[in-house]
C-alpha cells in the first residue's frame, strides 16, 4: 500500500528581535521625557510642570527620569536646546527647497519664523525664558545657553543677508534680527490668548513690509509687489 507523499512546508524562520544598545535605550528615554516636558509646558505652564508630572506623561519611572535629568533645571535646559534645534530644522528644510537666497526669500523667512514661533517647543521655550525672572538657578544656567543660541542666530542671519547681496554690518543685522524675533514672540504669546489668526497675520505682514524696506534700502531696489490682505 502506497501512501501519498506529504509535502513538507519550509520551516518559518522567526527573526530574532534586534536588541538595542544601552545608548539607544537611553536616547529614547531622554527624547520621551523632553517631548513630555514640552507638552506639559505648553499645556500647563512652567510652575505646574514638575518632574513628577513629566515622568507620568512620558510613562517613565521616577528613577529612570532622575538618571537622565537630576533636576528640573537640567530638563528645562534640554528643552531649550530642543526648541532651538527644531527651529534650525525648520529653516534648513525651507532653504533646501530653494536655490540660493534672494531678497524675496529673506522676506519670506519671516513667514516661516511666524510658523515656528507658534510651535509647542517654541511655546515651551517662552515659558522657561519668562521663568528665569523668578528662578535663580534656572536664570544662572540659562544665560550662557541662550547667549550661545543668540550668537549663532545672528551669525546665520548675517550669512543669509550676505548671500542675498544685502549690505549691512553685524550690529545692524543683530538689531533687525532681535527686533523681528521679539515681535514674533510677542505675537505668538498673544496668539495663545486671542487666537485670532486674521488680525495677527496683518501684524506679521507689517513686519514683512518693514523687513522689505530694510533690505530694499541696502540694495536700492524697488518695493516688492503689494501682498493681498
Amino acid at each position: 500500500m502506497t501512501h501519498p507523499k506529504t509535502e513538507r512546508k519550509p520551516a518559518t524562520v522567526v527573526a530574532k528581535p534586534v536588541r538595542r544598545t544601552q545608548a539607544e535605550r537611553s536616547a529614547t528615554t531622554r527624547k520621551r521625557l523632553i517631548d513630555a516636558a514640552i507638552l506639559c509646558l505648553h499645556q500647563y505652564g512652567y510652575a505646574a510642570t514638575t518632574t513628577v508630572l513629566v515622568a507620568e506623561k512620558a510613562d517613565i519611572s521616577r528613577g529612570a527620569m532622575l538618571h537622565q535629568f537630576a533636576t528640573k533645571v537640567d530638563l528645562m535646559l534640554a528643552v531649550v536646546e530642543r526648541s532651538y534645534q527644531d527651529q534650525i530644522d525648520h529653516y534648513a528644510a525651507w532653504l533646501a527647497r530653494g536655490k540660493g537666497v534672494s531678497r524675496n526669500q529673506i522676506n519670506d523667512l519671516l513667514g516661516i519664523a511666524w510658523d515656528v514661533a507658534r510651535e509647542p517647543s517654541a511655546m515651551a521655550f517662552y515659558e522657561i525664558w519668562l521663568a528665569t525672572r523668578s528662578d535663580e538657578e534656572l536664570s544662572e544656567r540659562f544665560a550662557p545657553v541662550y547667549e550661545r543660541i543668540k550668537k549663532r542666530s545672528y551669525s546665520e542671519m548675517q550669512k543669509l543677508m550676505k548671500e542675498a547681496g544685502i549690505d549691512a554690518d553685524r550690529k545692524t543685522i543683530e538689531a533687525i534680527t532681535r527686533l523681528n524675533i521679539a515681535a514674533l514672540r510677542g505675537l505668538a504669546i498673544e496668539w495663545t490668548m486671542e487666537r485670532d489668526p486674521e488680525r495677527l497675520e496683518g501684524c506679521v505682514d507689517l513686519l514683512k513690509d518693514y523687513t522689505d524696506s530694510f533690505t530694499r534700502q541696502r540694495r536700492q531696489e524697488k518695493p516688492l509687489k503689494a501682498r493681498s490682505r
